[in-house]
Protein backbone atom coordinates (compact mmCIF):
# COMPACT_ATOMS: atom_id res chain seq x y z
CA UNK A 1 0.00 0.00 0.00
CA UNK A 2 2.76 2.15 0.41
CA UNK A 3 3.76 2.00 -3.40
CA UNK A 4 0.43 3.32 -3.99
CA UNK A 5 0.28 5.98 -1.51
CA UNK A 6 3.05 6.77 -3.05
CA UNK A 7 1.82 6.93 -6.35
CA UNK A 8 -1.37 8.76 -6.09
CA UNK A 9 0.97 11.77 -4.26
CA UNK A 10 2.83 12.13 -7.08
CA UNK A 11 5.86 10.01 -6.53
CA UNK A 12 6.52 8.99 -10.00
CA UNK A 13 9.66 6.81 -8.63
CA UNK A 14 7.72 4.85 -5.74
CA UNK A 15 10.46 4.26 -3.15
CA UNK A 16 13.17 5.88 -5.47
CA UNK A 17 11.80 8.98 -4.01
CA UNK A 18 11.97 7.80 -0.79
CA UNK A 19 14.58 9.79 1.81
CA UNK A 20 13.23 8.64 5.06
CA UNK A 21 11.76 6.02 7.03
CA UNK A 22 10.39 4.93 10.37
CA UNK A 23 8.73 2.29 11.42
CA UNK A 24 7.35 1.52 14.71
CA UNK A 25 7.49 -2.41 15.89
CA UNK A 26 5.98 -4.44 18.67
CA UNK A 27 8.44 -6.68 18.63
CA UNK A 28 11.53 -5.92 17.02
CA UNK A 29 13.38 -9.48 17.38
CA UNK A 30 10.40 -10.87 15.55
CA UNK A 31 11.20 -12.88 11.59
CA UNK A 32 8.41 -10.57 10.60
CA UNK A 33 10.86 -7.50 11.42
CA UNK A 34 13.68 -8.88 9.26
CA UNK A 35 11.47 -9.78 6.15
CA UNK A 36 10.00 -6.41 6.38
CA UNK A 37 13.70 -4.92 6.53
CA UNK A 38 14.53 -6.94 3.34
CA UNK A 39 11.39 -5.85 1.73
CA UNK A 40 12.35 -2.44 1.82
CA UNK A 41 15.79 -2.64 0.60
CA UNK A 42 14.58 -4.79 -1.74
CA UNK A 43 12.01 -2.24 -2.80
CA UNK A 44 14.31 0.45 -2.89
CA UNK A 45 17.24 -0.77 -4.90
CA UNK A 46 21.10 -1.38 -4.36
CA UNK A 47 22.01 2.50 -4.57
CA UNK A 48 19.32 4.04 -2.48
CA UNK A 49 19.28 3.68 1.36
CA UNK A 50 16.98 6.22 2.61
CA UNK A 51 17.07 7.04 6.68
CA UNK A 52 15.58 4.59 8.61
CA UNK A 53 14.37 4.74 11.85
CA UNK A 54 13.11 1.48 14.19
CA UNK A 55 11.28 2.08 17.00
CA UNK A 56 10.52 -0.49 19.70
CA UNK A 57 7.15 -0.16 21.47
CA UNK A 58 4.54 -1.56 23.72
CA UNK A 59 1.45 -1.04 21.48
CA UNK A 60 0.57 0.34 18.44
CA UNK A 61 -2.92 2.43 17.96
CA UNK A 62 -5.11 -0.52 17.14
CA UNK A 63 -5.33 -3.41 18.82
CA UNK A 64 -3.69 -6.20 17.23
CA UNK A 65 -1.44 -3.98 15.38
CA UNK A 66 2.46 -5.05 15.23
CA UNK A 67 3.52 -2.40 13.03
CA UNK A 68 3.42 0.92 11.72
CA UNK A 69 5.78 2.39 9.36
CA UNK A 70 5.93 6.13 8.09
CA UNK A 71 7.94 7.16 4.88
CA UNK A 72 8.71 11.11 3.49
CA UNK A 73 9.22 11.23 -0.01
CA UNK A 74 10.24 14.07 -2.46
CA UNK A 75 7.81 15.52 -4.92
CA UNK A 76 9.31 15.91 -8.14
CA UNK A 77 8.53 19.75 -9.48
CA UNK A 78 5.65 20.63 -11.14
CA UNK A 79 6.56 22.16 -15.04
CA UNK A 80 4.76 25.53 -15.34
CA UNK A 81 3.59 26.31 -18.51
Amino acid sequence: SIETLLRDAGCSNGWSDVYQVRSFHTNLDSDAFFTMVAKIKEKCGENHRPIWTAVGVDKLGLEGMKVEIEVEAILPIASSK
